[in-house]
């Protein structure tokens, strides 16, 4: 993690972090090794990677023009999406073939589908479905991946498994994928780009995670706003931004931020001291008033 931070502009920041931070999930027994992506996309080489990366911080306007182009919502999720297609339309190495398909059947959309792509130097075809998601534990039951919900408490980790599983990389295998005549003939490998960070509750005095769960996954701490209030990171923090949620911020000298009274919506902070301490703040009554 530590090479992001060598690249000068925080949008190149930003697709590095989309690209080399850790998988959150390793694999899973039920399904096959390659679903989870663990490097990259898959099929390159990390100095390949880093080599168009660096390319890449000497002209950013590529990247940023793109970007502009192509964002439809600053939505986080929107906003990683649309890193991943940039890299795909813009790798040597692959060649986008659709974005965003949304799969009808009987004049109803049945799913959209992320990205369709061929690696070029093996010829595989490649269906991949990519989220970035901020889990934090409620209680002490960590294998329980219904006990890791969002700040939004509707979004569980559990939730978003299942449906990557059973059904986002499964849409390639669907009778109505397959009436698309252009798409049909060709069999699409399918793959889950699933990053994000997990957060513990300020009460775990050591670091857990669920079986499967990769052992790099980046991980943070979790407290209601009356706690938060005596940690050291109260004072030693920096509020982020919701884009800044993935890397966090790049340089910290330049950012006054003040911390409001009262938390009426989940804020994340990022240590100062120690940039690989992310602590999500929650409002007093969350999740039963999220």
């Amino acid at each position: 993690m530590d090479q992001i931070l060598t690249f000068q502009h925080s949008i190149v920041q930003d697709l590095a972090w989309a690209l080399l931070s850790p998988s959150l999930i390793q694999e899973l027994p039920e399904v096959s090794p390659s679903l989870f992506v663990q490097a990259g996309i898959g099929d390159t080489s990390l100095e390949e990677d880093l080599k168009l990366l660096r390319q890449l911080d000497e002209r950013p306007s590529i990247l940023e023009d793109f970007i502009r182009h192509h964002l439809r919502s600053y939505r986080l999720g929107l906003y990683f999406e649309s890193l991943i297609h940039f890299w795909i339309a813009y790798h040597p190495s692959y060649e986008l073939v659709a974005h965003s398909l949304q799969i009808r059947e009987a004049k109803k959309t049945i799913g959209e589908i992320d990205f369709l792509y061929v690696h070029l130097p093996s010829g595989r075809h490649i269906h991949l479905e990519v989220a970035v998601k901020f889990y934090l534990l409620l209680g002490a039951d960590w294998e329980n991946w219904d006990a890791w919900i969002g700040p939004n408490p509707k979004d569980t980790l559990g939730k978003k498994l299942r449906n990557m599983i059973a059904h986002q990389t499964l849409m390639t295998q669907s009778e109505a994928f397959l009436s698309y005549e252009k798409y049909a003939s060709t069999e699409w490998e399918p793959r889950a780009l699933l990053k994000g960070r997990l957060y513990l509750p300020q009460s775990l005095a050591e670091r857990v995670l669920p079986l499967h769960i990769s052992p790099q996954t980046l991980t943070g701490l979790w407290m209601h706003d009356e706690s938060f209030r005596m940690h050291p990171i109260a004072q030693d923090g920096l509020p982020l931004d919701r884009k800044e949620w993935m890397k966090g911020i790049g340089n910290m000298d330049d950012y006054q931020r003040s911390i409001p009274s009262k938390l009426t919506k989940p804020l994340q902070f990022q240590s100062l001291s120690d940039r690989t301490q992310f602590v999500f703040a929650m409002p007093s009554g969350w999740p039963a008033n999220p």
